[in-house]
């Protein structure tokens, strides 16, 4: 019989030779903690070690890992779903889950800046669940001695608390998360998508008046106010001094939008330095390595310690002299080694490169926050890791232009992975203007669990499509205490979370994507269920009866229907259009 207080670990390594062991440390109930050491006869650049061990298959059906995304299936122990995780990507968890959506084995690690790798899989001969965790994947600090904690969880409780309570974890051992301004849980408009590079103070000024009347509270000064370079690419980034023709006044620009009521965040490319950048010569010999092979754009290194100086300067001199409301740092998991990185660490203060992305950051915000506490800090998917939370209390879906489902499952991911403080942001929304309100919806109903950014062109929408994301984002700021901050449960992983609510006390927020079928839960007095399934059958049961009142909503707000209605051992089909409302009150 299985005993999880007893696993038999194995380790392997791999180059330099280590005393490794892993031992039981303690218990709390159902989740089990073992210390793992290591220790090397003098100090040296440490080597992979990968640790084993094996935990029945029973009946796990499914997997989740921080950035999975639409990947939740077994595989063979020989090809396993692994995870990759150091300070600036990814985070060390990895949850087996059960088909009803109770967790069956959630480990995690208290390390969160070593660089790691977690897998599971089956194992063919034996059929149980072969897990591992491999230790210094990339290159750290010399070290003699290293130690973690392993969190296993084998409790049957529903997955997403087991997720969850590793972050509860993870902020124990002193991986605060950021405090998060109101600013940053209000919908955004963003340049990026419908402008591109193409942006002008007077261009984006004159879609915020829209955007501002239409719910956004915020501009993402995207990419290419620092060029006159239309084209993709990062050639020119480096400098980050406005573009004449586009910007000539920057504070000025930014006084013109806080006098309309508008905040505003402006983006930068943090490692990459163009080749037409004047500074691509100032930092010779402090690269990482170049972004494309081709050498036209390089990778700052942040274990040099006048790179982090001028970085800190660039952020803290923009802040201050354009009253900025926040910065989109982007780019950040784009901090690597490579084989002709520097190996002059007597000229660094920090030969680790995760530790001196973590000190970046560090003195980024620190400097940043003398100037303005609740300024706003932009990461992006997959540097959104507890170490990472410490510093971003904006956490971005990475770029999936359009792709609503994608935006769904990556916004639920993020919020999975955070506190329910964290602002998750979804990648910056758009869609085709010649829809149908209810088609150009799906891109709202996706990503109701989180804060919207949104990247078309306000002034160049539709009537109908106007009124529609009017109403939208009026419904998820009016609602954002339930949305975003309530008890989130996310149901069906393995169907790309096919449906979806959060809760705060009596009040209850669902979206259904591909399960019509939603049951009251006791406790329950005031239900808005969001019809994303693609058909109008919504079908409302109760396990216990259930007076109440309905109205149905079109996706631009308009009363289609009202009724009241008994539930009674029995199940209520309701017709509600694509991506309306269905709001339910109890009598």
């Amino acid at each position: 019989m299985f005993d999880m207080n007893r696993i038999d670990f194995k380790a392997e390594t791999f180059g330099a030779p280590a005393a490794v062991s892993v031992a039981f440390n303690n218990s709390c109930g159902e989740v089990v903690y073992y210390k793992v050491t290591v220790d090397y006869p003098q100090k040296l650049f440490p080597e992979r070690i990968k640790l084993h061990w094996f935990v029945p298959f029973g009946d796990i059906y499914s997997c989740w890992t921080p950035g999975g995304r639409f990947n939740h299936g077994l595989y063979a122990s020989w090809r396993p779903l692994d995870t990759n995780s150091r300070s600036a990507s990814g985070a060390p968890e990895f949850a087996l889950i059960s088909k009803g959506g109770e967790n069956r084995c959630t480990f995690a690690v208290s390390d969160a800046a070593t660089p790691m790798r977690l897998t599971a899989g089956v194992e063919e001969s034996t059929g149980d669940i072969h897990c591992t965790i491999e230790l210094f994947t990339s290159r750290v600090d010399e070290i003699m001695h290293y130690e973690a904690l392993i969190r296993l969880d084998f409790s049957k409780a529903p997955y997403y608390k087991s997720i969850t309570d590793v972050r509860k974890w993870w902020s124990e051992l002193g991986y605060t998360p950021a405090q998060v301004p109101c600013d940053a849980k209000r919908a955004m408009f963003s340049s990026w998508y419908n402008f591109q590079k193409t942006i002008t103070e007077e261009s984006v000024f004159e879609q915020c008046v829209v955007a501002k009347r239409l719910g956004m509270n915020t501009v993402i000064l995207d990419d290419g106010w620092q060029t006159d370079e239309q084209h993709t690419g990062y050639t020119h980034c480096g400098d980050w001094v406005p573009a004449p023709s586009k910007f000539p006044d920057m504070r000025r620009f930014v006084d013109r939008l806080h006098a309309i009521g508008m905040k505003c965040i402006l983006w930068y490319s943090v490692p990459f330095v163009g080749i037409y950048a004047e500074n691509i010569h100032r930092f010779e010999g402090k690269y990482l390595r170049a972004k494309d092979g081709s050498r036209t754009v390089m990778c700052l290194d942040p274990r040099f310690p006048d790179v982090r100086s001028w970085l800190v300067e660039t952020y803290e001199s923009a802040v201050r002299d354009w009253d900025l409301d926040g910065l989109k740092l982007d780019f950040i998991d784009s901090f690597s080694l490579a084989e002709d990185s520097s190996t002059e660490y007597d000229k660094m203060d920090c030969p680790s490169l995760e530790a001196a992305v973590e000190k970046l950051l560090n003195e980024i915000t620190d400097a940043l926050r003398k100037i303005k506490p609740k300024i706003m800090i932009e990461f992006r998917q997959s540097y959104i890791g507890p170490i990472m939370q410490k510093y971003g209390n904006i956490l971005r879906v990475g770029d999936c232009a359009g792709g609503s489902i994608i935006n769904r499952v990556s916004s639920i991911d993020l919020r999975l992975l955070t506190d329910n403080g964290t602002a998750v942001h979804s990648d910056m929304l758009l869609w085709d203007l010649s829809a149908a309100p209810e088609g150009a919806a799906d891109q709202l109903s996706n990503i109701l669990f989180c804060v919207p950014q949104i990247s078309i062109m306000p002034d160049k929408l539709p009537p109908e499509h106007e009124k529609m994301l009017k109403y939208y984002l009026e419904f998820m700021d009016s609602n954002r205490d339930v949305l975003l901050d309530g008890e989130l449960v996310p149901l069906y992983p393995e169907a790309n979370y096919a449906q979806v609510y959060a809760r705060k006390g009596e009040r209850l927020i669902a979206a259904l994507y591909s399960d019509p079928m939603f049951f009251i839960p006791e406790g329950v007095q005031d239900i808005t269920i969001v019809n994303a399934l693609g058909t109008p059958e919504v079908y409302i049961g109760c396990h216990k009866r259930f007076d109440g009142y309905y109205t149905v909503r079109n996706c631009l707000g308009d009363l289609a229907e009202a009724a009241n209605f008994t539930l009674d051992d029995s199940v209520l089909c309701i017709e509600v259009p694509h991506n309306g409302f269905l709001e339910i009150k109890a009598e």
